[in-house]
Parts: C-alpha cells; sequence; structure tokens
C-alpha cells in the first residue's frame, strides 16, 4: 500500500507574529538593521524588524514561505556536493551521478518548495533525473564543432568563483573567442562576464550527445530513470541525511525553523480539509454547450461535439525518421484514443480538426533554419495561415532560438519532444495548448480555491512509490 509523500513537515518557533514591508524605488538607499533578515518582493522590502519608513504588515504564509526558501537555498548553496542552482524554479544538481561516462552524466536533479496548507508548513522535494554533457568548449573548439553546435544564446553551466566560491552555474552563451567566451550567468552576475572555454559546458541533448559518444544515450537514460524513480523514498532519506539534517534548525530572525526527520505519511495529511464548495470550479463553453465542475478533466469531457469542427491548418516540421510519429500524434487528436473507459479526441472535446497543409524534412540544424526561413517568408496560402507543429529533441538547443524566429514574424508555434503520441493525458494537453494559441479559452474558474491550501501544495505533492 502507498502511505509515502515527498512532504517534510517544517515548524516555526516561535512563530513569526509581526512583519514590516517599505516600498522602494529605483536608485533609493536604505538602511537596514544588521538584525533584520529581509525578502525583496518587487516593489517592496519585506522585513522581520522595523526599517526606514517601513509599516506593520500582517505575517502571510507566503511571506514566510519566501523566508525559509531564501534561507534554504543559502545553506545548500554551500554544499560542494551541489551545483547548478536556480533560484527561479528553485532546484539544483547533486554531482552524485547515476551514470558516469566520458561525454556525459545523468545526475539527479532536486525540485524544492515551501508550501502551506491550513496554517502548517510543508517541505516538498521533487526528485528527478537529467543529461549532462561534460564536453566543454574547448572540446568542441578542438573538434571544430561550435559552429554546427552552438546557437545564439545557447544555454550552458559555466564555472565560475565569487567571493572565494567556486560553482558550476547556469548560464547562457553570448559570444566565443579563441580563449574565451562571454557568458551571463543571471544568478551571480549582472550583464555578461568572460571565462575560459575550458570553464563552459554547453547544454546538448540526447542525439548530439549520442552522436559524439557513438551510443543510444536516450535508451540508456530511460532504463535508469525507471530505476531512479522507483527508488524515490530511499533518495529523499538520503537527501535529508546528507544535506536537511547539517542545516537545520534555519534561523529567521527571533525564530528558528525545525524540520521532522521523516516524510509525512498519507495518513498524517487528514488535517489538510478540502471543502468542495471552495474548491475551484471550471467552466466550459463551446458550440452552445455549456458545462461546469469541479474536476477539469471530468468537466471537459462532458463536452461532446460531432459536427461544425473549426480546422486548424498546419505545417508538420521533423527529420525523415520522426515525420512518421508527428503524423500518428495528429491522427490521435483528429480520431481519438482511448484508455480503459476514458476516450479523448481533439474534434470532440474542443471541435477542432487538424489538417497538414505541408511537412518540412529537417535532417540537421542548418536544415531547420533553411526551412524555419523558407516557411516564415512563403506566400503560399498553405503557410501563411497555418500553424507550425516542430519535433525537436529533448533539451535541444534549437529550442529558443526557433520560437523567437516564428515569434519575430508573429507565428505562434508548438514544439514536442517527447514519444507519447499514445499517452491519452499528453494529448489533452496538447490540445489544450493548441486550442490556446487560437486564441480560444479553453475553460474558466468560476471560483477561487480554498485559501487554506496553498495551491502549490498541489503541484508539488506526489507519493513516494
Amino acid at each position: 500500500m502507498i502511505n509515502d509523500t515527498n512532504l517534510f513537515h517544517v515548524m516555526m518557533n516561535p512563530a513569526i507574529e509581526e512583519l514590516y514591508e517599505c516600498f522602494v524605488y529605483q536608485n533609493q538607499i536604505l538602511h537596514i538593521p544588521e538584525t533584520s533578515y529581509t525578502y525583496k518582493a518587487r516593489n517592496a522590502i519585506i522585513s522581520t524588524v522595523p526599517i526606514e519608513n517601513s509599516k506593520k504588515i500582517e505575517p502571510r504564509s507566503i511571506y514566510k514561505e519566501w523566508f525559509i526558501k531564501k534561507n534554504l537555498f543559502l545553506k545548500l548553496s554551500n554544499s560542494n556536493d551541489l551545483f547548478d542552482f536556480n533560484y527561479r524554479w528553485s532546484e539544483f544538481t547533486s554531482n552524485k551521478s547515476i551514470v558516469k561516462k566520458k561525454e556525459y552524466s545523468f545526475l539527479p536533479q532536486f525540485r524544492i518548495q515551501i508550501i502551506n496548507s491550513n496554517g502548517e508548513l510543508f517541505l516538498a522535494i521533487e526528485p528527478s533525473i537529467r543529461l549532462y554533457s561534460k564536453l566543454s568548449l574547448q572540446f568542441l573548439k578542438e573538434k571544430e564543432l561550435i559552429n554546427s553546435l552552438i546557437t545564439p544564446k545557447h544555454r550552458c553551466i559555466v564555472f565560475v568563483e565569487k567571493e572565494d566560491k567556486r560553482k558550476w552555474m547556469s548560464g547562457v552563451i553570448h559570444d566565443i573567442n579563441d580563449e574565451t567566451a562571454k557568458v551571463e550567468v543571471p544568478e551571480l552576475f549582472l550583464g555578461t562576464i568572460k571565462v575560459n572555454l575550458t570553464r563552459v559546458i554547453p547544454r546538448l541533448g540526447f542525439e548530439i550527445l549520442g552522436g559524439i559518444a557513438n551510443t543510444n544515450i536516450r535508451e540508456e537514460f530511460n532504463k535508469s530513470k525507471l530505476k531512479f524513480y522507483s527508488n524515490q523514498k530511499e533518495i529523499l532519506e538520503n537527501f535529508y541525511k546528507d544535506h536537511l539534517s547539517p542545516i537545520f534548525p534555519l534561523d529567521i530572525g527571533n525564530s528558528k525553523v525545525l524540520i521532522k526527520s521523516q516524510t509525512i505519511k498519507l495518513s498524517e495529511l487528514s488535517q489538510i480539509q478540502m471543502s468542495p464548495k471552495n474548491a475551484t470550479y471550471f467552466f466550459v463553453e463551446r458550440n452552445d454547450q455549456k458545462v461546469e465542475g469541479t474536476k477539469r478533466l471530468t468537466t471537459l469531457s462532458q463536452i461532446s461535439i460531432r459536427d461544425n469542427f473549426i480546422i486548424l491548418p498546419i505545417v508538420l516540421f521533423a527529420p525523415e525518421s520522426e515525420l512518421n510519429f508527428l503524423d500518428k500524434v495528429v491522427m490521435n487528436l483528429n480520431d481519438g484514443i482511448k484508455k480503459g473507459n476514458f476516450k479523448f479526441s481533439m474534434t470532440e472535446r474542443f471541435g477542432v480538426k487538424l489538417f497538414v497543409n505541408d511537412r518540412f524534412k529537417t535532417n540537421n540544424d542548418k536544415q531547420y533554419d533553411d526551412k524555419i526561413n523558407q516557411f516564415v517568408n512563403s506566400i503560399d496560402k498553405r503557410h501563411t495561415d497555418s500553424l507550425p507543429i516542430i519535433y525537436l529533441s529533448e533539451n535541444s538547443p534549437l529550442y529558443y532560438p526557433i520560437k523567437a524566429k516564428l515569434a519575430s514574424y508573429g507565428k505562434v508555434s508548438q514544439v514536442i519532444s517527447k514519444h507519447n503520441e499514445d499517452d491519452i493525458y499528453s494529448l489533452w494537453n496538447l490540445a489544450t495548448n493548441l486550442y490556446a494559441k487560437m486564441g480560444n479559452t479553453p475553460w474558466g474558474n468560476k471560483r477561487k480555491r480554498n485559501r487554506g491550501t496553498s495551491r502549490s501544495f498541489f503541484r508539488f505533492f506526489f507519493f513516494l512509490y
């Protein structure tokens, strides 16, 4: 029986009873007491003690979540075993390899979130597995691969030093010279810095790395992923022992933040009350049909459109080996797919039928660029009125350049990376994205969720298998 979750119970002792807010303006200098613990929130500073021109405010749960997350990230960033911190997405990576090869590694990545339910605070930890290249810009330069693999504003990890701390951090490549690269590391520096080519590792996708290493990395990754996710309970226990236990309790002003050493059991979540009358009510209107309900998919499933379909013209971009995959995605969206007693088709639920106007074969990066240029500059009505659906491998460096180029010509687009043409929920999401990109509203919210339980709880809570 499944009884474990990914939640750790977090407690503040004593509880923060009052906070202070001070609005700040551009170039304004504030004198903040050393005893204060602060957080920058848009155009204001939230503080645990009074500061210049501040006013007392209610200690809302969201501020407590911010304080704990900020402090936790600062402590974790001192660990020699963790790197590639991304505060925006609450992510970081462990250097303890799951698979370690000369050209690449599979590493455990963690996403954390402080969430609140009925005044109780929890730390949610979501472990995953990620592919990391080990090939530096210097290596790619020596192999004469930079021009063919590195795109404008290519994502990377950079080995940087600041205040005597050395870390691999996420960055963006802006320019490459003979010995150095100009990179942006937004988590640490304003603007760009110059770094030796040996200290910059571009992010490369499965196919590119697999071609260089002469192996099927995706197949190896999928096998490793299955093994990794089957062992989540032990992974979280080790994470607590190695990284959480040494840094707790955390100090925030006069309060100490404590954490329980074991994840919450499902049976312990009885204090989380979800009243149906306070739940989000979804409402859907399509072709004179109007339905509403508390469950999104169940509500959407009550829509049944049998005729008067809207035709959405599309064009496909993919390597020759992947065009059949995209064709199957289109067929399943149009004709429908069934899982158990549940059936979905884009025509029936959204009243939209896809029609393929053209197919562009793109077997390498240059062909992608050439075919995209051909498409955006075409005056052929098959192209001018069509929405492009593009196959790219996961973590492809082409994603942002292609999306940006299409957007600069006023073209919305849809990228597909995973082979999930037979997954009914993935097709639901894809159809919803396409419907929204047509300028439609897939559904509306009629009432707000119970404020006792934060929305982030439902995004980050899951069971351990």
